[in-house]
Order: structure tokens, then C-alpha cells, then sequence
């Protein structure tokens, strides 16, 4: 199963593999994408240039932003500010619009800070936008969540207020940020959790969900795949088939997201956002926004093993325009 447990402390250059104890999966730690030779005083003045007068040449846009780390986006956009007493985010708002504004706008902000801006949207005003929230918090590492709780104190009191039931549950005990990360499997604790999910669920007439709500919450998707691996082994389907059969909604959603590591996770909603008629365009650009270039590049690897085709062809069929070209320069 891949995986990649993004948040993690950036590891020295070069892929690095760690296999678990009992379930040989490896886990790739990937280093963190940064265009080697970054300029960022000669990319300011160049994107200046590309947006001063009438029209815009968007092609020099698209040849740098996408293509730098954030770190070199923040010293960019520092280096613009001082030299023109203007932001490159508003400039770029005024020269661009629709899609491909918003993600060449949402490219530029830090991972952190851009989770909180989404978390704001996700709680305030009419209705709440439950997608966003298990985006957010079922893929953040618990240093992640303590850094969001601290730059957005109001959060639990929030969702505790636009959420209820078993869903209010599940995110209030992720927003604890307790969820053991340690990637290496105990076997026969694994086989022990998979008795007491079956106990907790389809064993017995109703569902124990504070037990469902405590095992999810608690486990690590490296864990829980190999408690999988026990369940279908006891029971003769998956362990999402269970979480299927004995719960629904966005409660049910968030357990299933729990069991999958990131860039599973992301793979999988890439293709659930360019499913059907129309696409969740909101999804494409959060996706892109919160990752790398290279952790992008291995999670379009995993959208093809994960049998959802080809990630650029679907793109190129489900977009449009400068933001079609965008997208895909960042898979390139």
C-alpha cells in the first residue's frame, strides 16, 4: 500500500524507506520539492513585469509559481512587496480570474495558514462544509492540528457548534491530536483491534460508536491496514465494507478516510472530485494548494494504481484554459 505521512519534519535529501515490523509496507518519506536555481528578487521583478500595463503574459505566471517551493513563494512575494509596495497576491487577483486566479493564489499561501483559512470557510456562515473539514482533519499530523488549535483557539468551540452527533464526535477527538504516527505494526495488537471493531459493529444488533469513534481516532492508517488485512481475513470483506454496513454520512466518511494514508487519501478524492458531470473544482485546487511538486507527481502514481486512470489525462479533460495548464504544468 503506498504511503506518505505528509507533515512530517522535512528528512535530508533523497528518498529514505522504513518498513514495518510485521506488514513489509513501504512507506516513502519524499523530500520537499525546491526549484533549484530560485532567484526570488529576479522572479518578483519578472512577474511584475508580466502584469504591469495592459495585459498579462501568463505564460511567465505559470512558469514560476507553480514551480517553487513555499518557502521560495514567501521570499518571493517578500521580495515583490519591497520592491513595488505592493502584494503579488493582489496584483495577481486584479490580472487573473476565476479557477486559475484561485490557484495561483492559493499556491502562494503557507500550508498552515492556508488550512486555517479553509477551516474559517468551512464553519462560518450559512450551513457548514463537511467535506472540507474531513479534508483538513483526518490529513493533518497531530503537530499540524496543536499548531492549528494555537493560530485558531475558536476551532473546537466551532465545529463543536456546526457539527452534531457521531460526526461532532469523530472531529472533536481528532482535534485532541493524540493519534499514534509511529508507522511500525504491533501484528497481534492489529488482530486484537480487529475483534473489537467486529465486537463494536457487526457482531452485535446496533453499533458501539464511542468504540468505532476511540479505534479510528487512535490508530494510524499503517496500522489499520494491517488491521484490515486481519478483518478480511476473519470476516471476508474489507474493513471499509464494515465501517459501510454500520454507519453513514459524514461520520461514516471521516472513518474511511481515517484508514487511508495521505496520498491514498488525496488520490482518491482527485478522482472523486472530476467524477461524473461536473467537477469540484474547490477539491482540484486545495489538493494542488497543500502539496509539492513531487508529493503531487507520487500521489498522480498512486491515482493510476488506485485504478483511477491516467491523473493528467483526467485533468486535461475536466479543466480549462490557463487553469488546465497550470494543473498540468505541475505534474510535468
Amino acid at each position: 500500500m503506498p504511503g506518505a505521512p505528509y507533515g512530517a519534519p522535512a528528512p535530508l535529501p533523497g528518498a529514505t524507506t522504513v518498513t514495518t515490523v510485521t506488514t513489509n509496507i513501504p512507506i516513502v518519506f519524499m523530500p520537499i520539492h525546491a526549484y533549484p536555481h530560485c532567484d526570488p528578487p529576479g522572479d518578483a521583478r519578472r512577474l511584475y513585469k508580466a502584469m504591469k500595463g495592459l495585459g498579462t503574459n501568463d505564460s511567465v505566471l505559470m512558469d514560476i509559481i507553480p514551480h517553487r517551493s513555499k518557502l521560495q513563494l514567501e521570499q518571493i512575494q517578500a521580495a515583490y512587496l519591497s520592491e513595488n509596495r505592493k502584494s503579488l497576491e493582489g496584483d495577481i487577483r486584479g490580472d487573473t480570474s476565476g479557477n486559475y486566479c484561485t490557484l495561483l493564489c492559493d499556491l502562494l499561501k503557507p500550508v498552515l495558514g492556508y488550512k486555517i483559512e479553509n477551516l474559517k470557510k468551512a464553519v462560518k456562515g450559512l450551513g457548514t462544509r463537511e467535506v472540507l473539514l474531513i479534508d483538513i482533519l483526518t490529513q493533518s499530523s497531530n503537530a499540524e492540528i496543536e499548531q492549528l488549535k494555537r493560530q485558531y483557539p475558536e476551532i473546537e468551540h466551532e465545529i463543536k457548534g456546526d457539527t452534531s452527533g457521531n460526526f461532532r464526535n469523530v472531529l472533536a477527538k481528532l482535534l485532541k491530536a493524540n493519534r499514534l504516527e509511529v508507522p511500525f505494526v504491533d501484528d497481534l495488537k492489529a488482530e486484537a483491534v480487529a475483534k473489537e471493531i467486529y465486537a463494536a459493529g457487526e457482531f452485535r444488533l446496533g453499533t458501539n460508536d464511542s468504540k468505532f469513534v476511540d479505534i479510528f481516532t487512535t490508530y494510524s492508517p499503517y496500522f489499520l491496514d494491517r488491521v484490515d488485512w486481519h478483518y478480511r481475513k476473519s470476516h471476508g470483506h474489507s474493513l471499509t465494507i464494515a465501517i459501510e454496513k454500520e454507519t453513514s454520512g459524514y461520520y461514516r466518511d471521516t472513518l474511511i478516510a481515517l484508514t487511508k494514508p495521505p496520498d491514498v487519501y488525496f488520490a482518491d478524492r482527485l478522482a472523486q472530485a472530476m467524477k461524473g458531470l461536473g467537477t469540484d473544482d474547490w477539491g482540484l485546487i486545495y489538493i494542488f494548494a497543500v502539496h509539492d511538486k513531487a508529493q503531487l507527481k507520487h500521489i498522480a502514481k498512486v491515482f493510476a494504481q488506485r485504478g483511477h486512470g491516467n491523473l493528467a489525462a483526467k485533468i486535461e479533460k475536466d479543466t480549462s484554459g490557463n487553469y488546465k495548464k497550470t494543473l498540468l504544468s505541475i505534474l510535468s
